[in-house]
């Protein structure tokens, strides 16, 4: 697994990509944009996706997103992704927005921020299938 390790992207775009086994160890997303791009068997660890940065059709298949200092939001957007057999272990999604989602696979120790949060921390689920997540 090739291991990238406390890197921070800034502004970049990705459209239709496959990234497969790797595994981002405190890394920092800051306002990157991802179209069709699909994650296989990839690891995210103590890694945050902050500041606008957006999934657009992007599948993470096999993936683990582990570590009190992973982040899902800070505000982050994820439109029509699909996260197929992922593991969330140990990690807070505040202020991530998920429309149009499908989440399947197995969640431990999750932390979502609710309506009486203050306004930038809530967590949204817009249509979101969440059937298959234990």
């Amino acid at each position: 697994m090739e291991l990238i390790k406390t890197q921070r992207f800034d502004n970049i775009s990705i459209q239709n990509q496959l990234v497969d086994k790797t595994k981002y160890e405190g890394c920092i997303f800051f306002n990157s944009k991802f179209s069709e791009v699909t994650w296989n068997k990839c690891h995210f660890h103590n890694t945050s996706f902050l500041h606008d940065t957006t999934f657009t059709k992007c599948k993470f298949i096999d993936c683990k997103f582990t570590g009190q200092h992973t982040n899902m939001g800070g505000p982050s957007e994820y439109n029509d992704c699909e996260f197929e057999n992922v593991q969330f272990k140990n990690i807070q999604f505040w202020g991530a927005t998920f429309i149009d989602c499908i989440l399947s696979g197995h969640a431990y120790n999750i932390l979502f921020y609710g309506s009486e949060a203050p306004k930038d921390w809530e967590t949204i689920f817009n249509n979101v299938d969440i059937q298959k997540l234990q």
